[in-house]
């Protein structure tokens, strides 16, 4: 499988800070998945439904619109418990409330409004009510800044922490608990650093300063207001 930039592929060509990345997002949710029949949406290459599988889960299935990344998960992570399917997340082929928990990381920065809308509404459709749904997603503050468009070509629209919250609550999704991965502080994106920080890049360094240079691991934990995360990491629950 041929390595994009956007979907880990662990052991191959992918930069490892985005496997650890990804990585531990899985790990975080390891101890809340114990008997439960989970969906992973936008699996990609399957390792991370195996984990949730190893942790306990009594079925997983893993969903992603690439074949290729399926054909890659169903050769690599399939096993008894685990099974993967080729399809869209604005429409999961699955029953009403069939599910305890949903997972899905890295997902909704990809999608247009209304694909979105579509997204979160087939979530809140086959998760039972009352059931765990946990969602990651870029901060733009930090990967986009003072930008009205994303820097990385894969991304459609990014959200900043209220924004998110906001669209989440529209579909009945309650009880927020709101996480950060790669934690900053807020000085370092204020935009007159950032601007003194381009100027050392170009005319002393010669080179990108990367702002993982400054932030803490890969790690998953709350945050304060001085501090900003790169990655949001949302547990909520569907509406009962």
């Amino acid at each position: 499988m041929k390595y994009t930039g956007e979907q880990a592929l662990l052991g191959e060509v992918s930069r490892r800070r985005n496997n650890r990345d990804h990585l531990t997002r899985y790990g975080f949710i390891r101890e809340m998945v114990k008997d439960k029949i989970v969906l992973d949406v936008a699996c990609g290459t399957g390792y991370g439904s195996a984990m949730i599988k190893e942790a306990g889960a009594k079925k997983v299935f893993g969903v992603d619109h690439s074949a290729e990344a399926i054909s890659h998960a169903r050769e690599n992570y399939a096993k008894e418990g685990v099974e993967f399917i080729c399809g869209s997340a604005a429409r999961l082929d699955f029953g009403d409330n069939y599910f305890d928990m949903v997972v899905s990381f890295e997902t909704i920065e990809h999608l247009d409004a209304s694909t979105r809308d579509a997204y979160l509404s087939e979530i809140g459709r086959v998760l039972e009510p009352g059931g765990i749904f946990i969602i990651s997603t870029p901060n733009r503050k930090v990967v986009s800044p003072f930008s009205k468009k994303p820097h990385y070509k894969f991304h459609i629209i990014e959200y900043v922490e209220k924004e998110l919250l906001d669209i989440l609550r529209r579909f009945e999704f309650i009880d927020f608990n709101v996480y950060g991965q790669r934690i900053i502080k807020k000085i370092y994106n204020i935009s007159i650093v950032r601007k003194l920080a381009h100027f050392v890049e170009e005319n002393i360094l010669k080179r990108r300063i990367d702002l993982y240079w400054l932030a803490k691991g890969p790690q998953v934990v709350k945050y304060n207001r001085w501090n900003e995360p790169r990655y949001y990491v949302i547990i909520c629950r569907k509406k009962t």
